[in-house]
């Protein structure tokens, strides 16, 4: 189905880019090439019908299973045996009709045969590993791995993408459903391997730990990023357009006085953006532990908009008209501020001042919720 994969982007497989193209997703397939020699020699060819970069293209080629299982095996299978009519019959099991041309004409040339069989022998796999029913046989022991990593992923979902699912609305089933595909993925381009099923675990309950923190920045910054990947130029590079500007992008003045352009996002203040962001979502877990009149007092204290409080301070004078309650509270002192809040809320002003205290204490000591 690579043939007829091929054909449904745009490309006309007869043309010379067309071949070009062929051959180097077999090559990038069977592991001869990997993701920089793949973009940087599709570079070179046509993909304007496609409307993919060569980045989208070997992304696009990774989630259809045919590809990367049954290409893989079949061209190392093909690699490391004798190129006669036997070896191309056999293939039967593995391609479609359509493909089967293709390897024909590909493995033809003493070339493309001597990059995937130098392949194979690097990676120690003999012609044994890559037959028929070794493929069946690799596919299978997934389901060995399976419950296993399951266990790591419903761990991690859980511990690290609660908040995004609560957010949401989103079903933690979901987010199982997403890791476990991503896992299936990468365990179908590592096989076959000559590695422990130990290490094979390893790197698969890897791979579910480096999703699930991509879905975290997925989810918790596409809406907030400025700069935007709007295309890359003919040497690799990336261009980026800004899609919006606040006061101090370009110049942020630090403690010592020292000027920080936009670019260095890696000083000391981004550090200090990074803490605000993690005491953010660790008050975020504090908050949902209280209801009723603990949470209001919580959320106002933390500047979320109250209309009934700020009504309450324009009654008493204490808020002009175009004012809100968070300028009260820059405007007057702390424990000020606080003895209004308790008499709004109607609780005794020792008690409260206690409560807010612990809270304090909490945050202080707030390794307990991270």
């Amino acid at each position: 189905m690579l043939v007829e994969y091929v054909k449904s982007i745009g490309i006309d497989t007869r043309s010379h880019d067309g071949q070009r193209l062929l051959e180097e997703c077999v090559l990038c397939l069977a592991g001869v090439t990997g993701a920089f020699e793949f973009q940087h020699a599709v570079k070179n060819i046509d993909l304007t019908p496609t409307g993919m970069s060569g980045k989208d293209l070997r992304l696009e080629l990774q989630t259809h299973s045919y590809l990367t299982v049954n290409i893989k095996y079949a061209a190392l299978f093909t690699g490391l045996s004798p190129a006669n009519a036997d070896t191309f019959n056999k293939l039967q099991g593995y391609l479609n009709s359509a493909d089967i041309q293709l390897f024909r004409e590909l493995f033809a040339r003493r070339k493309i045969k001597n990059m995937v069989r130098d392949n194979a022998l690097y990676r120690r796999l003999t012609v044994h590993d890559v037959t028929l029913t070794a493929m069946r046989k690799d596919k299978r022991a997934f389901e060995e791995h399976m419950p296993k990593v399951m266990k790591h992923i419903k761990m991690k979902v859980y511990t690290k993408l609660r908040f995004v699912a609560n957010a949401e609305n989103t079903a933690l089933k979901d987010f199982h459903s997403d890791v476990t595909c991503k896992v299936l993925s990468a365990y179908y381009q590592k096989i076959p391997t000559k590695v422990s099923d130990a290490e094979v675990l390893n790197y698969l309950r890897s791979t579910g730990t480096n999703h699930v923190l991509n879905l975290i920045s997925f989810h918790t910054t596409d809406k907030r990023q400025r700069l935007v990947n709007t295309g890359t130029d003919s040497f690799g590079g990336n261009k980026f357009e800004l899609v919006c500007e606040s006061e101090n992008q370009h110049r942020v003045m630090g403690e010592n006085g020292q000027e920080y352009s936009y670019e260095g996002v890696t000083n000391n203040i981004s550090s200090d953006e990074v803490r605000k962001v993690e005491s953010a979502i660790v008050y975020e877990r504090l908050l949902n532990r209280f209801t009723g009149r603990k949470r209001s007092a919580l959320e106002i204290m933390a500047g979320h908009t109250n209309e009934k409080f700020n009504e309450y301070l324009r009654r008493k004078g204490s808020l002009k008209d175009e004012d809100d309650h968070t300028d009260y509270q820059r405007r007057v002192g702390h424990k000020t501020f606080l003895y209004t809040l308790a008499e709004y809320l109607g609780v005794i002003r020792e008690a409260f001042m206690k409560f807010v205290n612990s809270v304090g204490q909490t945050l202080i000591a707030h390794k307990e919720y991270a």
